[in-house]
């Protein structure tokens, strides 16, 4: 059968997704307008889904760790009954909500940075405490 530019073929539970429904993606707004174009660009019969819900894709990015609604969006991503695969922005796995998640069988893929991109990542985040701290 062939896809549609851009559809995702998935097996899981030894069922196949129809490789002409475009795969449903849900991530932050402030992902949506940065990476967007490029996904689209990728996958061009991707849908960018508002209701988490809906989700067969759930994209974990940095601005919701920063905004402090990843958690939510975790939750709302173990509901999701088409759920197929998270990717997350971070390399680890051991957030509760995430391991939820992969213990419901949602495959989870980690981000490939670890080792001295991380170590600096936290050397930069003490830093700044401090420097914020210095500067009241």
């Amino acid at each position: 059968m062939a896809g549609t530019p851009g559809s995702l073929p998935v097996v899981r539970d030894g069922r196949a997704r129809r490789e002409d429904q475009p795969v449903r993606i849900a991530l932050s707004d402030a992902a949506r307008a940065e990476f967007g174009r490029d996904i689209r660009r990728c996958a061009p019969g991707a849908l960018f889904v508002s209701e988490i819900a809906d989700a067969q894709m759930g994209w974990a990015t940095v601005d919701q760790h920063g905004a402090g609604t990843l958690a939510g969006f975790y939750d709302t991503l173990a509901a999701a009954p088409r759920l197929e695969w998270v990717q997350l922005a971070g390399a680890g796995t051991d957030d509760p909500a995430v391991r939820r998640l992969a213990d419901r069988g949602v495959p989870v893929l980690g981000g490939p940075d670890t080792g001295p991109v991380i170590a600096e990542y936290g050397v930069r985040a003490v830093l700044d405490v401090f420097e914020e701290a210095r500067s009241r």
